[in-house]
């Protein structure tokens, strides 16, 4: 099998065709088309075909490998947690799918957990209504909890303004017991012009 390149890089009106009708050249094909300007290329579409099936046999090789790579890495997992053989993991896994947890839960006698649902009409029903009965519930509670919520900021709001107020008033009688003594002169005026 020989590899054919054909580079068409930097040719300036040069025909490039690839015809062959030997598969062994077509396989190891490749065309580098950079910087062509005026440059036509034609590749046989038998080619194509022929390299599609090669990267699809090639695909499904490397697949199968990666398989098969897991499904040691599995059995080689289950002898290093249990005292099977390799013979005797390789089975036990094929058995449950090469599912590692149920080998290892089937060795060591780990059942797994069945939950059983009722099954009975009457108690669906039962149920739908306890569901409805628990969702009203929490909702009257939590309108419950934000109106004493609200009520509280609102209580707290007038007790901080009804403090504010009063620190107003004992500054206005403050300033005013200040201001009076300066003021009555002024007051005496003022009525006098009057």
């Amino acid at each position: 099998m020989s590899d054919t390149i054909v580079n068409a890089t930097d040719m300036s009106n040069e025909n490039v065709i690839i015809d062959s009708s030997s598969q062994e050249v077509l396989s190891n094909t490749s065309v580098n088309t950079t910087d062509m300007s005026n440059e036509n290329v034609i590749i046989d579409s038998s080619s194509q075909e022929v390299l599609l099936k090669q990267r699809q046999e090639y695909m499904n090789n490397l697949r199968q490998r990666q398989i098969e790579n897991k499904k040691t890495e599995f059995v080689q997992v289950i002898c290093r947690q249990t005292e099977l053989t390799e013979e005797e993991a390789k089975y036990q896994l094929e058995e449950c799918n090469y599912d590692c947890n149920s080998v290892l839960n089937k060795y060591f006698g780990v059942e797994p957990k069945c939950k059983k649902k009722s099954t009975n009409v009457n108690e669906i029903i039962y149920g739908e209504i306890r569901n409805l009965m628990d969702t009203g519930a929490r909702r009257f509670r939590m309108e419950q909890e934000k109106a004493q919520y609200i009520q509280k900021m609102k209580e707290q709001h007038e007790e901080k303004q009804k403090q504010q107020q009063q620190q107003q008033q004992q500054q206005m009688i403050q300033k005013q017991k200040e201001g009076q003594l300066k003021l009555e002169p002024l007051e005496e005026e003022a009525i006098s012009d009057e």
